[in-house]
């Protein structure tokens, strides 16, 4: 913004004594720049609100129970994180669950276990196909989670994931696929998303 450098009536500024018109004109020129945004140290109206106010940061991994990727087994209410914590291990993926009070990624809002026939001759039950067992899992997950947040999947700000048992959890009977609630912005959650209404 130009400030101008006079005062608008001349006549004014040539009866007042030097140093007053000094002293006026610093004012005015304070005045203005204030008025431009230069701020000042505190006025009472206005507030100031950093993003580091209103950022939730991850929790720190002894705030939590890690547990190996590979041997997790998803149950309703759980809430985690999927972390890295070993720099030289890259590849060695932990689930940490945290109380969901504290901030996280994914919620455990419930479990599908698919209808397999098994074999009457066999004392297994086979590995379904993986993309099948992903899709139905996933579209069970959908159905489930407008009870869960109580909001149709169409229109609330969850996403869905399916968190399917490895074929070792399986032999072992661990079947179900867990239904993961998270935030379709990537956004953290804070607090049981559930009966949330988003």
């Amino acid at each position: 913004m130009r400030i101008a450098a006079r005062l608008p009536d001349r006549r004014r500024a040539r009866s007042l004594p030097g140093p007053t018109a000094v002293v006026a004109l610093v004012a005015l020129v304070g005045a203005l720049a204030a008025a431009c945004g230069g701020g000042g140290d505190g006025g009472d109206d206005t507030t100031t609100t950093t993003e580091e106010e209103t950022t939730v940061t991850e929790v720190p991994l002894d705030r939590g129970q890690q547990i190996d990727a590979a041997l997790y087994v998803p149950a309703i209410g759980d809430c985690f994180d999927r972390r890295y914590p070993d720099p030289e291990r890259p590849l060695r993926e932990v689930i940490l669950v945290v109380p969901c009070r504290e901030p996280h990624t994914y919620e455990v809002f419930d479990l599908w276990t698919p209808e397999i026939e098994s074999d009457p001759e066999s004392p297994t039950v086979p590995y379904p196909d993986v993309e099948t067992f992903t899709t139905d899992a996933r579209n069970a997950c959908v159905a489930q989670l407008e009870d869960f947040v109580g909001r149709p999947y169409e229109l609330s700000v969850l996403e869905v994931e399916p968190l399917l048992p490895n074929p070792d959890e399986w032999d072992l009977g661990n079947r179900a696929a867990g239904c993961l609630a998270f935030h379709r912005d990537g956004d953290l959650l804070t607090g049981t998303q559930r009966d949330a209404d988003l």
